[in-house]
């Protein structure tokens, strides 16, 4: 199935738009030869498939035949792209909230390469943290981050920068601009929520790529 440039899929819930990805995906795949074989492995696939969440990305693995790792969430594929370095865990984070009791951060603020990340509001610094995340996603200028949210940054980003490791959203930002598994066709599924920062890794890594479909619903935005 030959394809090129990028192809957008618009429908609610109910009308098939897995089963077209589904569908889409065998086509491109095409039949069980020795080519067709020579062409999957761990880090080759004809075709990458992302999701945001790691439900809708099971789903779709679910009536394929791809290498496991050619369907996951953004965030897992843009972690991979960069060579999986180090994440911040739980004992940065209580090192984190030791030197800094006023911006402290909830114990269990874990992050998920298969998921979403985590919305917790427990603990003094959770909130500034989502609002760093959430500036950096909408890919604000800094100078148009409050000031509060400007002091948490950089305290944060010195703090990663001293441990060598990243945070969730660094897994987006500093995405290779190569696609993992050298995919000829890229497809996005629930890209109606994807955010700005997503997208712009998604766009970088289409240009490398023959074709990409993005498939989702406007009205279902989160």
């Amino acid at each position: 199935m030959d394809l090129e440039g990028t192809y957008i899929l618009i429908g609610p819930p109910g009308t098939g738009k897995t089963r077209f990805l589904a569908d889409r995906t065998e086509r491109i795949v095409g039949p069980k030869t020795t080519l067709r074989m020579a062409r999957m492995s761990k880090d080759r696939s004809p075709v990458l498939i992302c999701s945001l969440t790691r439900a809708a990305a099971a789903e779709i693995a679910s009536r394929v035949e791809l290498p496991k790792e050619a369907v996951a969430t953004i965030h897992a594929h843009a972690y991979r792209s960069q060579g999986q370095p180090p994440i911040i865990d739980d004992k940065d984070i209580e090192e984190w909230n030791r030197r800094n009791p006023g911006m402290a951060l909830s114990p269990d603020h874990k992050f998920d390469l298969d998921d979403v990340g985590p919305l917790n509001f427990e603990a003094p610094g959770d909130e500034y943290r989502n609002e760093y995340d959430l500036a950096r996603n909408q890919m604000l200028p800094k100078d148009q981050w409050p000031s509060v949210i400007r002091i948490f940054a950089k305290q944060w980003e010195a703090f990663k920068a001293e441990r060598r490791k990243i945070d969730y959203t660094d897994m987006l930002e500093k995405a290779d601009d190569f696609p993992p598994m050298s995919p000829d066709v890229l497809i996005v599924d629930e890209a109606q929520d994807t955010s700005r920062l997503a997208f712009s890794v998604l766009q970088r890594w289409a240009k490398h790529c023959k074709a990409m479909i993005v498939v989702g619903d406007p009205w279902q935005a989160l």
